[in-house]
């Protein structure tokens, strides 16, 4: 069964990425979007010294209640250990 979640996510602060937020896919879209800042931030300075902050918070900071397909069964600690 596919979980949702009555809320959404915004790119750029002004654009609606997605709505209804899919809890399935959330962590990985979420990871992937602090993935892509880092190597756009890297392509446009290079190794120079030019910080940055990127806050990234991950959903499930308990047990998850809906890990993606990926992660389904992937370890011996249920839910939790797999996302």
């Amino acid at each position: 069964m596919e979980k949702y979640l009555n809320s959404m996510i915004m790119k750029n602060a002004t654009e609606v990425d997605e709505q209804p937020i899919r809890l399935p896919t959330l962590t990985q879209k979420l990871t992937n979007a602090s993935m892509e800042f880092i190597r756009d931030h890297v392509a446009n300075h290079g190794h120079e010294e030019k910080p940055f902050l990127l806050y990234h918070s991950f959903t499930n900071v308990h047990t998850p209640l809906v890990p993606s397909k990926k992660f389904r069964k992937a370890s011996s600690h249920g839910f939790y250990g797999d996302r």
